[in-house]
C-alpha cells in the first residue's frame, strides 16, 4: 500500500494547492495542522487532523504555508518521525494555480521568462514602492529586494526613520494612518504624488515577479493590471475572509460602498464575497490610470468605514483593520471588473 497524502496547512494557501493537486489526479487524504485550535473539522468535504493523530502512519506531506514557516514545519514533522515531504515554494504554487485557474478564464505571464526585476536600478517610466517598517523582521536569506524596487518607509510619520529609504510622510500622505493602514499608507502616497505611467506596490519580503515581456506590455498599455494569483477559498470568499477578521468590519465595507458608490456596486461586492477567490497582500502593478483609479475608489470606502465603526480604531493601537479591509476591496474591484481590464497574473516572490 502506497503512502497517504495530506496537505501539511489549513488556510487559503493549503486548500488553492490541494484543489489543484486534485485536478491533475493526486489523491488528498486530508489537511494536517499542529494543532486544531481555531481550525475547522473540514475544509471542502476532507478532514483537518492533527499531526499527532497520524503517529506510526506511512505518510506524504505537501507542506502548504508561507515559505517563511518551511524550516518550522520540517522541523516538526521530523521530530514526529515523519521525513516523506515536499515544501510547496511560491514558484510551484504559482505553476499548480496557473494549471488549475488558467481553464478558469484567468490569465497567467510565463513564469520561465527571464525577470524585468533583476538587475535594475531604476525602470524609466515605473514608480512601483516596497513598503517597509523599523518593525520588520530581519530576514535570513541572502536574496534582497531587487534593485528596480524602491523601498518606502510606510508610517514614517509615526517612528524612527530608515535610512536609504523614501518616506510616506512627504507630500500628500496619511502615513498617521499607519497603525491602521498599513502598507495602503504606501498605496495612498503612490497614488497621490507619482506620474510614471506604471505604478505599483510590493512589500519589504514579498513582491510580483513581472516578466520582462509583461512589463513592456503595462508601459504600451496592452496590458492594465499585473496581480497575484489569487487564493482559491472555501467555502467561499467572504466566510475564508472573517475566519481572521471581523464581520463589523465586513458589514461596515459593504454599507460603505453602498453609501459611496451605489447599491448596485454593493451587490457586486456581495457577489464576490459568494465567490471563490481573493487576491491577498495589497500587492499590484498597474497602468496609472488603472492604479489611480483603484484607489479612487477604494480608499473613499476606507474612510468611510472609520466613521461608521470609530470602536474599531483606538487611537494609538495597531488594528491593521483598513489594511485587512484594502485586501478584500483589491479583490472586490478587480473582480467585479473582470474582462474590462486586460489582467495578467505573475508570480509572487517571497523573502526569508
Amino acid at each position: 500500500m502506497g503512502k497517504r497524502c495530506f496537505i501539511y496547512g489549513a488556510q487559503s494557501l493549503a486548500h488553492g494547492v490541494c484543489v489543484a493537486l486534485q485536478a491533475m489526479g493526486q489523491d488528498i487524504c486530508g489537511y494536517v495542522v499542529t494543532s486544531r485550535e481555531g481550525n475547522p473539522t473540514k475544509i471542502d468535504g476532507l478532514p483537518v487532523v492533527e499531526l499527532a493523530s497520524l503517529r506510526g502512519e506511512d505518510c506524504f506531506f505537501y507542506i502548504a504555508v508561507p515559505e517563511y514557516l518551511h524550516e518550522e514545519i520540517i522541523a516538526i514533522l521530523r521530530a514526529a518521525g515523519h521525513f516523506a515531504f515536499s515544501c510547496i515554494d511560491a514558484a510551484e504554487e504559482y505553476a499548480l494555480l496557473a494549471r488549475l485557474l488558467g481553464g478558469r478564464g484567468f490569465s497567467f505571464a510565463e513564469e520561465a521568462r527571464e525577470s524585468l526585476l533583476s538587475g535594475q536600478e531604476a525602470l524609466p517610466g515605473t514608480a512601483v514602492y516596497a513598503a517597509c517598517s523599523s518593525h520588520d523582521r530581519p530576514l535570513e536569506g541572502q536574496r534582497g529586494l531587487p534593485r528596480y524596487l524602491r523601498r518606502m518607509q510606510a508610517g514614517a510619520a509615526l517612528d524612527v526613520r530608515l535610512p536609504f529609504c523614501a518616506y510616506d510622510d512627504v507630500g500628500e500622505n496619511i502615513s498617521c494612518e499607519n497603525r491602521h493602514y498599513d502598507e495602503l499608507t504606501v498605496t495612498y502616497w503612490v497614488w497621490k504624488n507619482c506620474t510614471e505611467p506604471v505604478k505599483g506596490i510590493a512589500h519589504y519580503r514579498r513582491y510580483l515577479s513581472v516578466p520582462r515581456e509583461t512589463m513592456g506590455d503595462l508601459l504600451s498599455g496592452k496590458v492594465d493590471v499585473c496581480l497575484p494569483p489569487p487564493f482559491v477559498c472555501w467555502p467561499d470568499t467572504g466566510t475564508q475572509y472573517r475566519r481572521y477578521n471581523t464581520q463589523e468590519a465586513v458589514a461596515a465595507m459593504l454599507t460603505a460602498i453602498e453609501d459611496i458608490h451605489g447599491a448596485s456596486e454593493r451587490e457586486a461586492a456581495e457577489m464576490v464575497l459568494r465567490g471563490k477567490y481573493l487576491y491577498n497582500y495589497n500587492m499590484l502593478v498597474a497602468r496609472a490610470p488603472v492604479f489611480d483609479d483603484y484607489c479612487a475608489w477604494m480608499f473613499p470606502v476606507l474612510f468611510r468605514v472609520q466613521t461608521l465603526v470609530p470602536g474599531l480604531f483606538p487611537s494609538g493601537v495597531h488594528t491593521r483593520v483598513c489594511g485587512h479591509l484594502g485586501e478584500l476591496l483589491l479583490s472586490v474591484y478587480f473582480l467585479m471588473r473582470r474582462g474590462i481590464f486586460a489582467e495578467v497574473h505573475v508570480p509572487k516572490v517571497w523573502l526569508t
